[in-house]
């Protein structure tokens, strides 16, 4: 049987991946880059805690920082990596958010489902109109047009 890590694999293979390369992002599996001179721009695809053979849950970070004061980061804390991570909270030196703080105002951040042996379709339709609609114009209220 196939199981919702198979079809959140192929999800982001297969759907999400080459839409967001349309978009002018780089990456594969979890994290993407849109390239920019003076800023690491990357989106996370962050899977929750709880995930499973039978299914996965999943949301998404956008984060944006300059690659100077990134450089001055690593200058003062050693252990921190070359790029920084999409999924991970650094200071508020980068612009980091989640998906659900880019949306118009809801109950809940926005989580996303998919399950062992069904269609991911529907999510993956739904997660790229959240990117293209909320995500890029976020992107580019920071960065300007890319």
């Amino acid at each position: 049987m196939t199981t919702a890590q198979d079809v959140f694999r192929r999800m982001m293979r297969d759907r999400v991946a080459p839409a967001l390369r349309e978009l002018g992002f780089q990456g594969s599996g979890q994290a993407f880059t849109l390239p920019a001179p003076d800023h690491f721009v990357i989106l996370g695809f962050q899977k929750s805690a709880n995930s499973d053979r039978s299914e996965v849950s999943f949301t998404i970070n956008v984060s944006a920082v300059s690659k100077a004061a990134w450089r001055r980061m690593c200058d003062e804390r050693t252990y921190l990596p070359e790029t920084p991570s999409p999924n991970t909270y650094y200071c508020d030196d980068a612009w980091q958010q989640r998906i659900g703080a880019l949306m118009p105002r809801s109950d809940r951040e926005p989580w996303w489902t998919v399950r062992a042996g069904e269609s991911a379709e529907s999510v993956a339709d739904e997660v790229l109109n959240v990117v293209r609609d909320y995500a890029v114009p976020a992107i580019e209220d920071q960065l300007g047009p890319y």
